[in-house]
């Protein structure tokens, strides 16, 4: 059985569960587990790079629509500035102290905007690197970034959200426990690989609810 297809994990699922009458709630389950692994892995495979231009005078730019977290704003001067996180109530005190804008040193993250202060008082183009959510699994997309890699974590995850369906059923905490276990085992193997890639410094992950 290919579990590394939306096709054979749904086959997969239907097996695990011996339920004859949930084939068509299996793919709630497998975007539930979607849903969740969005929450919960943050892994190079679902890093993004996302170009925009600031506009003068204006202070916001629109977030990729995939957007979870940022990694770094970098603003595309010569030499190139990387801005830095603030709260909202920081960046408007950094706003009032250069009512008249000027060239950008600090964002922040509201709603789906990213603010500047100072206001941009030029066109400049800015470079997002993010983590953005993994590409929806359905009949016309029948991959993604860790499907392939990491089945089983699909398959478990999918498992647990099929318990409204279950109730009791004495498997579902042997799943959770397997579907953890998954998750833990894809985010060690991502920093070991990071790692080994020479990467030495702390991310810094900025996380928007």
């Amino acid at each position: 059985m290919d579990l590394t297809t939306y096709s054979g994990l749904r086959a997969a699922i239907a097996d695990y569960l011996g339920r004859s009458d949930l084939e068509n709630q299996i793919p709630a389950f497998i975007s539930l587990a979607e849903a969740r692994l969005n929450r919960e892995l943050r892994i190079r495979a679902m890093e993004k790079v996302s170009n925009a231009v600031t506009s003068a005078g204006e202070g916001t730019v629109a977030k990729p629509s995939d957007f979870l977290e940022a990694r770094t704003l970098v603003l595309e001067t010569s030499p190139q500035r990387v801005l830095e996180l603030r709260t909202p109530q920081q960046l408007e005190e950094s706003r009032a102290a250069s009512p008249g804008g000027g060239v950008p040193a600090y964002y922040a993250i509201i709603g789906d905007q990213i603010h500047l202060a100072p206001i941009p008082q030029a066109v400049t183009g800015l470079k997002l690197t993010y983590y953005g959510r993994l590409t929806p699994l359905s009949d016309n997309g029948a991959t993604n970034e860790i499907l392939p890699n990491n089945p089983d974590v699909y398959l478990y995850g999918a498992l647990v959200e099929a318990e409204p369906y279950l109730m009791n059923d004495e498997r579902l905490p042997m799943w959770g426990s397997m579907f953890d276990r998954a998750v833990q085992a894809i985010k060690g193997a991502d920093d070991r690989e990071a790692w080994n890639a020479g990467q030495l410094s702390t991310k810094v992950d900025i996380r928007v609810a």
